[in-house]
């Protein structure tokens, strides 16, 4: 989080553009606390663009992070035997979820 008196505040409306996202999703996100930080002053909800930039940033790395754990764990199976295969589909199969 910044300090900076000067940091830009976006209204509602503004982030759902940014976003490419209905503004109700924004309100939705709210109300569950999944969205980016955000401050109420009076009725009106504004989001600080470096706490926005930083959810932002988040959701990129843990993109990432999945996309490399996926291509990781694609790889391992690649250069299993088909045995071993078989043996890690079925150990899976009994495992309880």
């Amino acid at each position: 989080m910044s300090n900076n008196i000067h940091e830009r505040w976006l209204s509602r409306g503004e982030l759902a553009d940014r976003l490419g996202l209905p503004v109700k999703t924004l309100a939705q996100w709210a109300s569950k606390g999944t969205g980016p930080l955000y401050a109420r002053m009076g009725r009106h909800v504004r989001y600080r663009l470096s706490d926005v930039v930083e959810w932002e940033a988040a959701r990129v790395e843990d993109r990432h992070e999945a996309v490399l754990s996926g291509l990781r764990q694609r790889d391992a199976e690649q250069s299993c035997t088909p045995a071993q295969r078989k043996a890690t589909t079925r150990a899976a199969e009994r495992s309880p979820r």
